[in-house]
């Protein structure tokens, strides 16, 4: 939050690697938005047994953290220095759960049961 431009300049783009260390950040940021939303729909499952109702939602949280993880590695090795370049297993573990969960409350969680109306004469 206390990054101006000049900040940005002095710390991130005269340094060999800097640029590609500050894209990271930002794309890290935007998509680190992804784990809160996954615990909000975790306890509303675990309280209300809702399961992820919108495929739209699931499919861009998964479409998100592939994208970053695909995309960084790829530029890690691409554009990065040496420094930056990805394990694959780190990759794997960044991936793997957050997408296990995000396939469960789409495919394999129960969806929420309606109580039925009594009929009324």
């Amino acid at each position: 939050m206390r990054l101006d431009s000049a900040t940005i300049e002095k710390t991130f783009f005269g340094h060999p690697g800097g640029p590609f260390l500050f894209w990271v950040m930002v794309a890290s940021t935007v998509t680190g938005l992804v784990a809160p939303m996954g615990l909000f729909l975790g306890l509303r499952y675990v309280v209300q047994g809702r399961a992820l109702d919108n495929r739209v939602v699931g499919w861009s949280m998964i479409g998100v953290t592939l994208g970053l993880n695909v995309v960084g590695a790829i530029a890690g090795y691409i554009i990065g220095p040496e420094d930056f370049h990805v394990m694959p297993g780190l990759t794997l573990l960044m991936v793997v759960p957050p997408l296990a969960g995000v396939l469960h409350f789409m495919f394999l969680a129960r969806p929420a049961v309606l109580p039925s109306m009594p009929a009324t004469a």
